[in-house]
């Protein structure tokens, strides 16, 4: 059968989530998250997110969220430094956060197709930037191959500790094309399927 990837659709998907998150963030990580019960790991942005969940024969081995400007759902937590750094692009924009992948599975594609199965949500949704705090340095790294660029400077969180603010432009095929994102091929196929549309319209 093999991973299946998609929004959460029910209590029971989104209480394995915040088990899973549990696990990660702070039996494994040891992070020093204030917001846990019954050792789930949830907060308020979750009643107003996209959670997507990753399943392999059933079992949750991933998971990521996201909450759109453009529906009304961006964490309050983000909303003055967004609307000030990204004035033209408000509200077209997005972010991504809570990112829990079981450890034997990190080893996988699975972080991109979590993160691209987002991408794909945000080019339909005409999202025109997606915002991410990374966590660890060596994710920088990861994140920048697919096309996120850091702004502003490192920030210091109390639950997670040090973060690096990244943006992804969701349509800037030439910084796309040059860092060889895989992201590309995503838009390319997306432009196509929206053209094919208006001509058959």
């Amino acid at each position: 059968m093999g991973i299946e990837i998609k929004v959460a659709e029910s209590v029971a998907e989104e209480t394995d989530v915040f088990k899973l998150r549990y696990e990660v963030f702070v039996e494994e990580l040891g992070y020093q998250v204030p917001v846990i019960r019954d050792g789930m790991l949830t907060d308020c942005f979750d009643d107003n997110s996209h959670i997507i969940v990753a399943y392999d024969n059933g079992n949750l081995v991933g998971s990521i969220r996201s909450n759109g400007a453009y529906e009304g759902k961006l964490p309050f937590e983000y909303e003055n430094k967004v609307r000030d750094i990204f004035k033209l692009e408000y509200p077209r924009v997005s972010t991504t956060s809570k990112i829990a992948i079981k450890k034997e599975y990190r080893s996988t594609i699975l972080a991109y197709k979590l993160v691209s199965y987002i991408y794909r949500m945000g080019l339909q949704n005409n999202v025109l930037c997606d915002i991410i705090d990374v966590q660890r340095p060596e994710l920088i790294d990861f994140y920048s191959r697919l096309g996120y660029r850091v702004f502003g400077s490192p920030f210091n969180s109390e639950e997670y500790g040090v973060l690096t603010p990244m943006v992804l432009h969701l349509f800037d095929v030439d910084h796309l094309n040059s860092v060889k994102s895989p992201f590309i091929r995503i838009l390319y196929e997306f432009n196509k399927n929206n053209e094919n549309s208006k001509v058959s319209a």
